[in-house]
């Protein structure tokens, strides 16, 4: 697996049409929760989660490392984790939000 360039950014699109800049491992982590391969598609779904293993495997990094990952997603309102998991047990999952959905596929193309 390549190392990911923590340098390398790219530059999306909200809903809002507000730009927004994200890392290469954000972009890895939210292509990670798509589940099609267009907007239209991809907005009428109401499970586009990622997993916290899953981030790992994909980047390579520590549960540590994306912890700090999820967190700057979260503040940059384009992902959250989940924080109610199932029948009172947590999840290591994570919902990607409509603005996280547009920022990905404004890329092009889509990476």
């Amino acid at each position: 697996m390549d190392k990911v360039d923590k340098d390398k950014k790219h530059h999306g699109i909200n809903k809002s049409g507000d730009w927004v800049e994200i890392t290469e491992a954000e972009r890895i982590a939210l292509k990670a929760c798509l589940n099609y391969d267009t907007l239209a598609g991809q907005i009428s779904d109401n499970m586009s989660v990622g997993g916290v293993e899953e981030f790992m495997n994909a980047l390579d990094w520590n549960a540590h490392q994306v912890g700090g990952l999820i967190s700057s997603l979260e503040k940059k309102g384009l992902a959250y984790p989940d924080e109610d998991g199932v029948n009172g047990e947590p999840v290591d999952i994570v919902w990607i939000t409509e603005d996280g959905i547009y920022v990905l596929f404004s890329l092009n193309p889509i990476q």
